[in-house]
């Protein structure tokens, strides 16, 4: 039964780092060919949040204009409680040109490579732990 739970730790270990080295690379792509652009938080959606009960987290809904003038209305993917931002401040918009919908505000994204970065450390713990 004990090798049962060294190679679960093996199989775990190897998902996590595996899933936080996919969205890590993900992130610094997206960062990496993001063109910055002025813009201004329009409004806030509530979404349910982790743990349920009356938790929500505000997702900030960005408008700009891209450099050819496209006018772009963009929710962030993530949000938090409380927001990172309020209805009507300007703010300095990081997005992809081939997806201008996906857009983040500039400066407010490190907790996700945080997260995503402790996950790739948890699993590669998790493999030394089954391996050892």
């Amino acid at each position: 039964m004990e090798e049962f739970g060294d190679w679960f730790a093996v199989g775990a270990g190897v998902f996590c780092v595996l899933l936080g080295a996919y969205y890590l690379l993900k992130y610094w792509t997206f960062r990496q060919r993001a063109q910055r652009v002025p813009g201004t938080v329009v409004a806030l959606t509530a979404e349910a949040g982790f743990g349920g009960a009356g938790r929500y987290e505000r997702h900030p809904v960005l408008q700009f204009t891209t450099p050819e003038g496209r006018e772009i209305r963009a929710r962030m993917r993530f949000g938090s409680n409380p927001a990172i931002a309020r209805v009507g401040d300007r703010v300095t918009v990081r997005y992809d040109p081939k997806n201008p919908e996906e857009a983040e505000i500039e400066g407010k994204g490190w907790l996700q490579p945080f997260l995503l970065f402790f996950l790739v450390v948890f699993g590669v713990v998790l493999i030394v732990l089954g391996v050892g």
